[in-house]
């Protein structure tokens, strides 16, 4: 009788729980924009269907801060403004944004 000590028997299980998963369960970056904390999301309540949304943290109220705009430049404009970080993470994202918006990707940077 061939039997697999509990330990091991355990550690099989784990092994293939975790890896028959198909990838596409796994967490992706939703970062669509290319923007750094920068997302879309979806509005009833703009014309266009969509705002952009930046994720700032104030470390003086010790909060996160979300700041809002239907159009791309006036985000980056109200970003620097207030002092966070604006800079592209993914080129060709941004680029394809910067496309979408009918901007130029060097008023964005």
């Amino acid at each position: 009788m061939n039997q697999i000590p509990l330990k091991d028997a355990f550690q099989k299980k784990l092994k293939e729980q975790w890896c028959s998963k198909p990838k596409s369960k796994y967490k992706k970056n939703k970062n669509i924009t290319g923007f750094y904390n920068t997302k879309k999301v979806d509005c009833k309540n703009c014309v266009q269907g969509y705002m952009y949304q930046y994720k700032g943290y104030d470390s003086q109220k010790e909060k996160t801060k979300y700041i809002n705009s239907t159009d791309l430049s006036k985000l980056r404009e109200k970003v620097k403004n207030m002092g966070y970080k604006w800079e592209i993470t993914n080129i060709s994202k941004a680029v394809k944004t910067a496309n979408k918006e009918n901007l130029l990707l060097k008023d964005l940077k």
